[in-house]
């Protein structure tokens, strides 16, 4: 071992305290540099605006989105009535007219005695 291993080895074998007026000075000095606690004031939530009022009433965005792709999508079918929707509806309906086809039949076939 040489001198410096012996001057380690009894460093490590002394322990310094700290004075009591030491730790008072640095603890005065802490105390000082703390910034002050600050009171936090919470923000008043603004008012949901008509958008996001009617978004959150459906369900989300998710759901809005698409009930409004389905309106624009029967909005064009309705008004542009592609040749393509018409060639399936003749084929389904075997050519006859629009006013000829019963949507929305009646009860008066079932209830019918026999």
């Amino acid at each position: 071992m040489d001198d410096l291993d012996l001057l380690f080895a009894q460093a490590r074998a002394t322990s310094v305290i700290p004075s009591d007026a030491l730790m008072a000075r640095i603890l005065s000095d802490a105390e000082r540099t703390q910034p002050a606690p600050r009171v936090l004031v919470q923000m008043p939530q603004p008012k949901p605006g008509f958008w996001q009022q009617l978004t959150h009433a459906l369900g989300g965005g998710g759901v809005f989105a698409g009930v409004t792709v389905s309106m624009v999508l029967g909005l064009f079918v309705g008004l542009v009535q592609p040749s393509g929707l018409t060639n399936l509806s003749d084929a389904l309906w075997l050519d006859s007219s629009i006013e000829s086809v019963d949507l929305m039949p009646g009860i008066d076939a079932l209830l019918a005695e026999e």
